[in-house]
């Protein structure tokens, strides 16, 4: 859309492209048959809209059918709403996009967008949690958390146990991670002492009862080797704790120490 900005809607209006156009353009254009006039106010018009569009509608810059009918478009409206003393017109150029969707992809769209702004939500109240040092282990104050998210964003068809469960579970996870990479220390922890962590093959019943491995972030499966620390008790891949003790002698959930190589 290409019209003569008004003084008004010119200082109000900041999204929309203004430009300015020589008068005498139009002037010659319709007193005269020069074709270097006509060439010229086509040529602004088209400059304007091809720097003003955005390159992934680049099919729109090479329509010389728009550029020809906003030409006319002036050409109709110029006795009207030109004053003769204006040697220069600004004119705003407004590039409208409709879409005309399904109410299929309507709703795909839409679900897209509330699952992304629930993300973008539990991704800050994760950051918020870690730099507090809240109970990051709390499976249930995160569900408590993320069904406030989502219930203050009004999004109440993503409030179901779970979507909700699932998505805390991740949550803590990610928190884990994250908590982890802070208090990576350097020193290995004794070897001796790695050997004699208390092993086990992980079982039918142990597969409801043990949380995922933090390190690897993958669940426990039957029959695996999983290793239990001393006094905290938290359990890991044995592969992957193995691995970590290697460079560090903490554990990786609460830190605590063992005793570091000599």
């Amino acid at each position: 859309m290409l019209a003569v900005c008004n003084t008004i809607t010119e200082s109000a209006t900041t999204s929309i492209s203004r430009f300015r156009f020589p008068c005498s353009y139009l002037y010659t254009e319709i007193e005269s048959t020069d074709s270097i006039a006509t060439s010229k106010a086509y040529e602004v018009i088209r400059r304007e809209i091809y720097e003003k569009t955005p390159s992934s509608l680049g099919y729109v810059r090479h329509m010389p059918d728009v550029t020809e009918s906003l030409v006319e478009e002036l050409k109709l409206i110029q006795k009207d709403k030109f004053s003769c003393d204006d040697k220069w017109l600004t004119l705003k150029l407004q590039i409208i996009l409709q879409y005309h969707l399904t109410h299929v992809d309507h709703e795909t769209l839409l679900s897209i967008f509330r699952e992304r702004s629930i993300e973008r939500e539990i991704e800050f109240l994760i950051k918020k949690r870690v730099e507090k040092n809240e109970n990051l282990l709390s499976l249930s104050s995160w569900e408590d958390q993320i069904r406030e998210v989502i219930s203050e964003m009004g999004f109440t068809r993503y409030m179901h146990h779970s979507y909700v469960s699932r998505r805390a579970n991740k949550a803590m996870l990610e928190a884990i991670q994250i908590e982890i990479a802070s208090i990576r220390c350097t020193v290995p922890a004794d070897r001796s002492t790695v050997c004699r962590l208390k092993r086990f093959k992980v079982l039918g019943p142990d597969m409801d009862r043990l949380e995922p491995c933090v390190i690897c972030t993958e669940e426990m499966f039957l029959a695996e080797e999983a290793t239990s620390m001393p006094c905290c008790s938290h359990v890991f891949h044995s592969s992957c704790i193995e691995k970590w003790f290697q460079v560090g002698n903490k554990c990786p959930l609460c830190g605590f120490m063992l005793p570091s190589q000599k």
